[in-house]
Protein backbone atom coordinates (compact mmCIF):
# COMPACT_ATOMS: atom_id res chain seq x y z
CA UNK A 1 0.00 0.00 0.00
CA UNK A 2 3.10 2.41 0.53
CA UNK A 3 4.23 2.08 -2.68
CA UNK A 4 1.05 3.01 -4.33
CA UNK A 5 0.60 6.21 -2.45
CA UNK A 6 3.98 6.70 -3.16
CA UNK A 7 3.58 6.40 -7.13
CA UNK A 8 0.25 8.39 -6.48
CA UNK A 9 1.67 11.42 -5.05
CA UNK A 10 5.00 11.05 -7.55
CA UNK A 11 2.58 11.81 -10.52
CA UNK A 12 1.88 15.19 -8.47
CA UNK A 13 5.43 15.69 -8.15
CA UNK A 14 7.01 14.60 -11.39
CA UNK A 15 9.73 16.68 -12.90
CA UNK A 16 9.50 19.19 -9.58
CA UNK A 17 10.29 19.93 -6.11
CA UNK A 18 9.35 19.34 -2.74
CA UNK A 19 9.72 21.40 -0.14
CA UNK A 20 8.82 19.28 3.60
CA UNK A 21 8.69 22.39 6.30
CA UNK A 22 8.63 21.03 9.84
CA UNK A 23 9.07 23.23 12.87
CA UNK A 24 9.69 21.84 16.54
CA UNK A 25 8.33 23.83 19.18
CA UNK A 26 9.89 24.78 22.45
CA UNK A 27 7.51 22.00 24.01
CA UNK A 28 8.64 19.49 21.60
CA UNK A 29 5.31 19.35 19.63
CA UNK A 30 5.37 19.49 15.91
CA UNK A 31 4.10 20.88 12.54
CA UNK A 32 4.85 19.58 9.19
CA UNK A 33 3.63 21.80 5.84
CA UNK A 34 4.67 19.89 2.39
CA UNK A 35 4.46 21.83 -0.46
CA UNK A 36 4.13 19.39 -3.55
CA UNK A 37 4.43 20.79 -6.96
CA UNK A 38 4.33 20.14 -10.64
CA UNK A 39 4.33 21.75 -14.10
CA UNK A 40 0.81 23.33 -14.35
CA UNK A 41 0.49 21.99 -17.57
CA UNK A 42 1.12 18.66 -16.75
CA UNK A 43 -1.22 18.24 -14.16
CA UNK A 44 -3.60 19.69 -16.47
CA UNK A 45 -3.44 17.16 -19.33
CA UNK A 46 -6.67 15.07 -19.33
CA UNK A 47 -8.54 17.95 -17.64
CA UNK A 48 -10.18 21.02 -18.16
CA UNK A 49 -8.70 23.08 -15.60
CA UNK A 50 -5.54 22.26 -12.98
CA UNK A 51 -7.76 22.43 -10.11
CA UNK A 52 -9.83 19.69 -11.65
CA UNK A 53 -6.54 17.29 -12.21
CA UNK A 54 -5.29 18.10 -8.37
CA UNK A 55 -8.23 17.34 -6.88
CA UNK A 56 -8.64 14.24 -8.70
CA UNK A 57 -5.17 13.43 -7.11
CA UNK A 58 -6.13 14.46 -3.45
CA UNK A 59 -9.40 13.32 -3.56
CA UNK A 60 -7.23 9.55 -3.67
CA UNK A 61 -4.49 9.94 -1.54
CA UNK A 62 -7.90 10.57 1.02
CA UNK A 63 -9.26 7.75 0.08
CA UNK A 64 -7.02 6.11 2.14
CA UNK A 65 -5.90 6.40 5.80
CA UNK A 66 -2.62 7.93 6.13
CA UNK A 67 -4.37 11.06 5.32
CA UNK A 68 -6.98 11.62 7.56
CA UNK A 69 -5.47 14.51 10.13
CA UNK A 70 -4.13 16.32 6.98
CA UNK A 71 -5.15 19.31 5.62
CA UNK A 72 -4.61 20.91 2.31
CA UNK A 73 -4.84 24.37 0.54
CA UNK A 74 -4.38 24.15 -3.58
CA UNK A 75 -1.54 26.41 -5.21
CA UNK A 76 -3.03 27.29 -8.91
CA UNK A 77 -0.63 29.36 -10.64
CA UNK A 78 0.81 29.51 -14.52
CA UNK A 79 3.90 27.88 -13.94
CA UNK A 80 3.40 25.58 -11.20
CA UNK A 81 0.70 24.39 -9.56
CA UNK A 82 -0.16 21.67 -6.62
CA UNK A 83 -1.15 21.63 -2.94
CA UNK A 84 0.49 22.53 0.73
CA UNK A 85 -0.32 19.47 3.03
CA UNK A 86 -0.35 20.70 7.02
CA UNK A 87 -0.75 18.16 10.33
CA UNK A 88 0.20 18.78 13.61
CA UNK A 89 2.10 16.38 16.05
CA UNK A 90 1.68 16.35 19.55
CA UNK A 91 5.47 15.10 20.31
CA UNK A 92 8.67 14.87 18.23
CA UNK A 93 7.95 11.21 18.98
CA UNK A 94 4.72 10.67 16.92
CA UNK A 95 6.01 12.08 13.99
CA UNK A 96 6.89 8.33 13.29
CA UNK A 97 3.53 8.89 11.93
CA UNK A 98 3.52 11.15 9.35
CA UNK A 99 2.90 9.95 5.47
CA UNK A 100 5.73 12.11 4.60
CA UNK A 101 8.16 11.16 6.71
CA UNK A 102 7.68 7.49 6.00
CA UNK A 103 7.71 8.56 2.28
CA UNK A 104 11.26 9.68 1.94
CA UNK A 105 12.24 7.92 5.47
CA UNK A 106 12.17 3.97 6.75
CA UNK A 107 12.40 5.33 10.64
CA UNK A 108 13.61 7.86 13.03
CA UNK A 109 15.64 7.17 15.85
CA UNK A 110 15.37 9.61 19.16
CA UNK A 111 17.65 9.88 21.80
CA UNK A 112 17.80 12.20 24.52
CA UNK A 113 20.92 12.39 26.91
CA UNK A 114 20.62 14.88 29.53
CA UNK A 115 19.58 18.06 27.76
CA UNK A 116 20.71 17.02 24.31
CA UNK A 117 18.62 15.05 21.43
CA UNK A 118 19.01 13.71 18.55
CA UNK A 119 16.72 12.86 15.84
CA UNK A 120 18.19 10.58 13.15
CA UNK A 121 16.31 9.96 9.96
CA UNK A 122 17.10 6.61 8.26
CA UNK A 123 16.87 7.35 4.24
CA UNK A 124 14.28 4.64 3.14
CA UNK A 125 16.36 1.79 0.79
CA UNK A 126 13.63 2.13 -2.24
CA UNK A 127 14.66 5.82 -3.11
CA UNK A 128 11.99 8.17 -4.61
CA UNK A 129 14.83 9.54 -6.88
CA UNK A 130 15.99 6.39 -8.84
CA UNK A 131 15.81 6.23 -12.14
CA UNK A 132 13.96 3.62 -14.05
CA UNK A 133 13.30 3.80 -17.65
CA UNK A 134 9.54 2.49 -17.26
CA UNK A 135 8.84 4.63 -14.69
CA UNK A 136 10.20 7.52 -15.81
CA UNK A 137 7.34 9.98 -15.15
CA UNK A 138 7.39 8.63 -11.09
CA UNK A 139 11.12 10.45 -10.38
CA UNK A 140 11.43 13.74 -8.46
CA UNK A 141 14.81 16.19 -9.06
CA UNK A 142 14.85 17.67 -5.75
CA UNK A 143 13.38 17.48 -2.17
CA UNK A 144 14.22 20.08 0.08
CA UNK A 145 13.85 19.68 3.90
CA UNK A 146 13.67 22.31 6.72
CA UNK A 147 13.13 21.64 10.32
CA UNK A 148 13.12 25.15 12.47
CA UNK A 149 14.15 24.22 15.98
CA UNK A 150 14.37 27.06 18.71
CA UNK A 151 16.98 25.37 20.60
CA UNK A 152 20.88 25.47 20.40
CA UNK A 153 22.15 22.86 17.62
CA UNK A 154 25.24 21.56 18.33
CA UNK A 155 25.55 19.02 15.87
CA UNK A 156 24.21 18.08 12.42
CA UNK A 157 24.99 17.13 8.93
CA UNK A 158 22.50 19.72 7.30
CA UNK A 159 23.65 21.27 3.83
CA UNK A 160 22.99 24.91 5.44
CA UNK A 161 21.89 26.49 8.50
CA UNK A 162 20.00 29.93 8.61
CA UNK A 163 19.30 31.42 11.96
CA UNK A 164 17.18 28.48 13.59
CA UNK A 165 16.73 26.86 10.26
CA UNK A 166 18.33 23.45 9.37
CA UNK A 167 18.06 22.92 5.69
CA UNK A 168 18.94 19.40 3.66
CA UNK A 169 18.67 19.01 -0.27
CA UNK A 170 17.76 15.70 -1.35
CA UNK A 171 18.62 14.72 -4.88
CA UNK A 172 19.41 11.71 -6.79
CA UNK A 173 23.30 13.59 -6.30
CA UNK A 174 22.87 14.44 -3.30
CA UNK A 175 21.86 11.03 -0.92
CA UNK A 176 22.76 11.31 2.80
CA UNK A 177 21.81 7.51 4.20
CA UNK A 178 20.54 9.35 7.33
CA UNK A 179 19.42 13.05 8.50
CA UNK A 180 21.04 13.81 11.67
CA UNK A 181 20.86 16.85 14.09
CA UNK A 182 21.28 17.27 17.77
CA UNK A 183 19.84 20.18 20.13
CA UNK A 184 20.25 21.47 23.47
CA UNK A 185 17.16 22.07 25.24
CA UNK A 186 18.97 23.74 27.73
CA UNK A 187 19.57 26.90 25.35
CA UNK A 188 17.76 28.84 23.03
CA UNK A 189 19.06 29.93 19.64
CA UNK A 190 19.29 32.97 20.92
CA UNK A 191 21.41 32.34 23.52
CA UNK A 192 18.54 32.45 26.24
CA UNK A 193 19.43 30.12 28.95
CA UNK A 194 16.03 28.00 29.48
CA UNK A 195 15.55 27.34 33.39
CA UNK A 196 13.29 24.52 33.29
CA UNK A 197 14.53 22.31 30.05
CA UNK A 198 11.73 19.70 28.58
CA UNK A 199 12.68 16.53 28.39
CA UNK A 200 10.97 13.86 26.28
CA UNK A 201 7.92 11.36 27.44
CA UNK A 202 8.14 8.53 25.99
CA UNK A 203 4.84 6.73 26.74
CA UNK A 204 3.17 8.99 24.23
CA UNK A 205 4.74 7.35 21.50
CA UNK A 206 1.73 6.59 19.25
CA UNK A 207 1.29 2.91 17.15
CA UNK A 208 2.86 3.77 13.74
CA UNK A 209 1.03 2.48 10.34
CA UNK A 210 4.08 -0.19 10.05
CA UNK A 211 3.15 -1.52 13.67
CA UNK A 212 0.21 -2.21 12.28
CA UNK A 213 1.43 -3.75 9.38
CA UNK A 214 3.42 -6.26 11.74
CA UNK A 215 0.72 -6.81 13.72
CA UNK A 216 -1.42 -8.32 10.72
CA UNK A 217 1.33 -10.32 10.07
CA UNK A 218 1.02 -11.65 13.74
CA UNK A 219 -2.80 -12.25 13.71
CA UNK A 220 -3.51 -13.58 10.27
CA UNK A 221 -1.75 -16.64 11.40
CA UNK A 222 -3.13 -16.97 14.89
CA UNK A 223 -6.84 -16.36 13.02
CA UNK A 224 -6.07 -18.90 10.36
CA UNK A 225 -4.77 -22.13 12.78
CA UNK A 226 -8.32 -21.47 14.84
CA UNK A 227 -10.25 -21.35 11.82
CA UNK A 228 -8.47 -24.90 10.74
CA UNK A 229 -8.88 -26.42 14.41
CA UNK A 230 -12.73 -25.48 14.28
CA UNK A 231 -12.86 -26.96 11.01
CA UNK A 232 -11.16 -30.53 11.85
CA UNK A 233 -13.45 -30.27 15.40
CA UNK A 234 -16.34 -30.24 13.32
CA UNK A 235 -15.22 -32.85 10.72
CA UNK A 236 -14.52 -34.81 13.80
CA UNK A 237 -17.96 -34.11 15.31
CA UNK A 238 -19.85 -34.85 12.05
CA UNK A 239 -18.49 -38.12 11.27
CA UNK A 240 -19.37 -39.37 15.12
CA UNK A 241 -22.68 -38.34 14.48
CA UNK A 242 -22.95 -40.11 11.14
CA UNK A 243 -22.27 -42.89 12.57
Amino acid sequence: MKKIIVIMIAILLTGCTADCNLTINKDLSMSESVEVLNKTSIIEEGYDLPRTGIMSRINSYYDTDYFDDYSYDLVLEDINSGAIFERKYDTILTYNDSFFLNWLFDDIDILQTDKLITMTFHLSESSVFESDPLDSDFVFNYVNINIKNPYKITAGNYDSINDDTLTWNYSSSNLKDELTFTFDTSILTNGTIVSNPVSINYTTVAVTQKDNFNMLYILIPIFGIILLGTGIVYIIYKKKNDV
